[in-house]
């Protein structure tokens, strides 16, 4: 099958009907599970995008295990229905036994989560009608975790934010450890907007880039260009090549975003030489599945299936001219530090001060001078994608006003500087 621009909208579906049944009954069931009743009763009645207002943020794990529990076959089911009949698939093909619910709050209500990376590893999911009492022995027993490698990764990546604010920045998903030549679907189950779905970095799809371990996210110095936010009503369907480069949106909404996924390999699944993340060796395979048969699993180990990437151009790094200040930035304060003539070429530069960095960006003759790193997981500004008067963060596609510094979400504003120039001289105002 192929996409034009790499993915492809399904508006309607064979199975879309069945599909927003068994999804809204199967949240339904399981809010019912773990509060009570009446509290998924209004949740339904308010529109399940909005249910980060009714059902506690900390309690989203329990969540998204049941959900998983309650709805696996389906998720199987929908794939290999929607793969024949609705992408025309002929043959049998493989299909990840890794599928699940993906549930985000909005960022306000995600960063209140008491759900510590090590309060979040203690939690005993399995006992999803007491949430409350797990959360809090995990809370008092959390000094006691002893962190593994993968915890240490995530909050040297994620810092102090809680579980619930986790989302993934521009990635591949062959350098996680899945295959190559993969379709994901991505159904909509509500709150798909484009403030909240999918980021696209369509510019640079045909390019080799870089990433870093653990997790494994593009590297920072590369101009991804402008990024494409899909949004999708519910119950619509995205289907789109893993290897596009692509990532989470922070939620700046006030939606819940919760979308159901799965991938499917037509082919005998290979995977990346490079990657050190976890393995997927388990794999389902069509024609079983639509006999109702779940139990043939299906093994690839990576050290047997290893494929190289196809030979790609390699994007290269944009260096930005950096005016360096042996000193450290502080209030109230002008800093005369370089000649303008020596800046004439310049459209993007950088100002390095001993604590801190700024970026300067040269528009309609006005010099707009900002931090240069992103208040939400330090991402490099410099790079990202500048239109009129607003920068839109490469990492998460986070817009900020670079004449007024704020974005988009309240929990994140830019440190803003004015820069005039006398006498030829550039004089930056703190």
């Amino acid at each position: 099958m192929t996409f034009d621009k790499n993915y492809k909208i399904l508006k309607n579906y064979k199975n879309k009907k069945e599909f927003l049944s068994v999804s809204r009954k199967s949240l339904f069931d399981s809010i019912k599970e773990i509060c009570k009743e009446d509290l998924a009763i209004k949740i339904r009645n308010k529109g399940y995008n909005k249910m980060h207002h009714y059902f506690p943020v900390d309690y989203l794990p329990f969540l998204n295990f049941l959900l998983k529990k309650k709805t696996e076959k389906y998720i199987y089911n929908f794939i290999a229905n929607t793969a024949y009949e609705d992408l025309k698939m002929k043959k049998p093909f493989y299909i990840d036994k890794v599928a699940n619910y993906r549930v985000h709050y909005p960022f306000a209500i995600a960063k209140k989560s008491r759900l510590s990376r090590s309060v979040f590893r203690l939690l005993d999911l399995k006992n999803y009608n007491n949430p409350e009492y797990e959360v809090k022995k995990s809370i008092t027993n959390q000094n006691n975790y002893q962190l593994q490698e993968t915890d240490k990764s995530k909050i040297n990546y994620f810092g102090k934010l809680p579980v619930p604010c986790y989302g993934h920045s521009p990635h591949r998903d062959t350098w996680f450890g899945h295959t190559y030549g993969a379709i994901n679907l991505w159904w909509s189950v509500a709150g798909v907007t484009k403030r909240t779905g999918l980021l696209l970095y369509p510019k640079v799809n045909k390019y080799h880039l870089t990433h870093t371990i653990n997790p494994s996210y593009v590297k920072d110095g590369y101009r991804l260009g402008k990024i494409t936010s899909i949004g999708l009503k519910d119950g619509e369907l995205l289907a789109f090549d893993p290897e596009i480069l692509h990532g989470t949106r922070l939620n700046n909404s006030d939606d819940t975003r919760i979308v159901f996924s799965g991938r499917l390999n037509p082919e005998k699944p290979k995977f990346y030489e490079n990657t050190m993340a976890v393995e997927y060796p388990h794999w389902l395979r069509s024609d079983e599945v639509r006999k109702g048969n779940y139990d043939k699993t299906f093994t690839f180990f990576r050290k047997d299936n290893l494929s190289r990437p196809k030979k790609e151009k390699v994007l290269k790094k944009e260096v930005l001219k950096k005016i360096n200040i042996d000193s450290k930035i502080s209030p109230n304060k002008i800093f005369k530090f370089c000649n303008s003539n020596n800046l004439k070429k310049q459209k993007v530069f950088k100002i390095i001060f001993k604590n801190t960095e700024l970026t300067v960006i040269k528009k309609s003759r006005k010099f707009l001078v900002f931090n240069s790193l992103c208040p939400h997981l330090k991402y490099d500004l410099s790079f990202g994608h500048v239109e009129k008067f607003k920068i839109t963060c490469p990492g998460h596609g986070l817009n900020f006003d670079l004449k007024k510094g704020v974005s988009e979400c309240k929990s994140f504003k830019l440190k803003k500087y004015n820069l005039k120039l006398e006498k030829n001289f550039f004089h930056l105002i703190t």
